[in-house]
């Protein structure tokens, strides 16, 4: 199998990140036990595995490796083993192994820590808090300080503020940064992109052809984790083969994606390739150039097509910001991705025009219940020094998506600037910020929101008066 596309059963069962390190990190019977079983389940399994994935039967692949021991046989260190397995590619399988794990040997650190992962990955926090206090009670000293940060985070969401403080600092966040971001991955990060394509080749199968797409836009950017992608040039040639027996009756939809697919399969795309291609099916540039259908499509062609100097910003805007708008919002309108296009292209167009994109941005919240237009248009009124914590439009969009970073992080921005109590803002913004982890730098996610927030609920505990809970 080629290394480019990262398909190996073996690099799977590392997914977690301080749960599959513990057989290296534990001394102990147990961890020996982990190690031997993680051997025999695969011992055999992953070269027929891997070709069963390759041939889009995932479900298959996984059952070699649930058969590698028969059921009644299954120890807790090999239930152990198939837990972290299914992380990702089919969780409430793996919670069932975790449990089974635990259920067998209750006072094995190990189970209680890989249980409470997995139950905090399904939502269930106040049930993830107990096994991390057990495992916490049983291995303070175990060099991992990730289950610290995972517990800050249950003890935030149960209101427990002190306790959620204190839990925080025991995981040493300013020596410890890569560890607990991963770890935060592995409790709110998506399903596995190996699940999600075989959920849209099952729609597909269905007849649900315009999954096609979606089946194509992610082997394109196919996400090992929040921070790393890469183009999965095997399943984009075959989501290509795919696209030409479903898309047969639609051939300019089928032109479209048939380009999009081969701008990440070209392994040089030059200028003049570029332009012999937008000319070719009349998209973009020149006299008659059009925008794509996709709107999918159309992003990807603008990106390269403005790289490669083949037309600017400022030109597609002038050319096709009524149509974008029709997209959006236009009778029967289904495309809230023309929103995010259109928004983008005026940003850029070097025309300052910042009450019609504020504009566009809460048309795109209303019509799309989109939370990213929501959080940008509010932090367009915040800079214009034109919201408060009462704002209407504020209130609702908090109670609309109140899981958003973004958006809490707002409101805890006010409270402050309007001396209001931080408390509530505070054991909001933690949980959201939690669940998504927003960049300090670029586009790079890390823990340093995070770090902030606890440094003011720290400093909002010691204010005189302050009821600590």
């Amino acid at each position: 199998m080629s290394a480019r596309i990262h398909l190996s059963f073996r690099s799977l069962v590392s997914a977690t990140v301080f749960i599959g390190a513990a057989a290296s990190l534990t001394a102990g019977d147990f961890a020996t036990a982990v190690s031997e079983a993680r051997k025999e389940h695969y011992k055999f399994a992953p070269i027929a595995a891997e070709t069963l994935v390759m041939e889009d039967k995932l479900d298959e692949a996984l059952q070699v490796f649930v058969k590698a021991v028969p059921d009644a046989q299954l120890t807790a260190a090999d239930c152990m083993v198939l837990g972290e397995f299914f992380v990702r590619l089919d969780d409430a399988k793996s919670l069932a192994y975790y449990r089974r794990a635990n259920d067998l040997l209750p006072d094995e650190p190990e189970t209680n820590l890989a249980l409470a992962q997995s139950v905090h990955r399904a939502g269930r926090y106040t049930e993830a808090s107990i096994y991390y206090k057990q495992f916490l009670a049983a291995v303070p000293d175990s060099g991992r300080f990730a289950p610290y940060a995972l517990q800050a985070e249950c003890l935030a969401r149960a209101r427990k503020d002190k306790e959620a403080v204190e839990h925080w600092e025991k995981a040493a966040p300013a020596d410890n940064e890569t560890g607990i971001a991963h770890a935060i991955f592995e409790v709110h990060g998506p399903a596995s992109p190996l699940r999600r394509r075989a959920d849209l080749l099952k729609a597909v199968a269905e007849g649900q052809t315009a999954k096609v797409e979606d089946l194509m836009v992610l082997s394109a950017t196919w996400d090992l984790d929040w921070w790393n992608s890469q183009v999965n040039q095997a399943f984009l040639r075959r989501d290509l083969e795919l696209a030409k027996k479903v898309l047969a009756s639609e051939p300019q939809r089928l032109a479209e994606l048939t380009l999009y697919a081969s701008t990440y399969l070209e392994p040089n795309i030059t200028t003049e390739w570029l332009k012999k291609e937008l000319e070719s099916g009349g998209w973009l540039i020149g006299e008659s150039g059009k925008l794509p259908a996709s709107t999918r499509v159309a992003e990807r062609l603008i990106n390269l097509a403005v790289k490669h100097r083949l037309t600017d910003v400022p030109a597609l805007t002038a050319r096709f910001e009524k149509e974008l708008r029709m997209r959006s919002f236009g009778e029967g309108a289904k495309d809230p991705a023309a929103v995010h296009l259109l928004a983008g292209l005026m940003m850029n167009s070097g025309k300052a025009r910042p009450a019609d994109l504020t504009a566009l941005k809460r048309a795109g919240w209303q019509y799309y219940h989109d939370p990213v237009l929501a959080g940008g248009y509010l932090a367009d009124k915040l800079n214009e020094n034109k919201l408060t914590t009462k704002n209407f439009d504020l209130r609702h969009a908090l109670t609309e998506f109140p899981q958003d970073s973004l958006l809490c992080m707002l409101e805890v921005i006010l409270a402050k600037e309007e001396s209001e109590p931080l408390r509530d803002p505070l054991l909001a913004a933690i949980p959201a910020e939690f669940a998504q982890l927003s960049a300090s730098v670029g586009t790079v996610r890390d823990i340093s929101r995070l770090n902030g927030l606890f440094n003011l609920l720290k400093e909002d505990l010691a204010l005189p008066g302050r009821q600590i809970k």
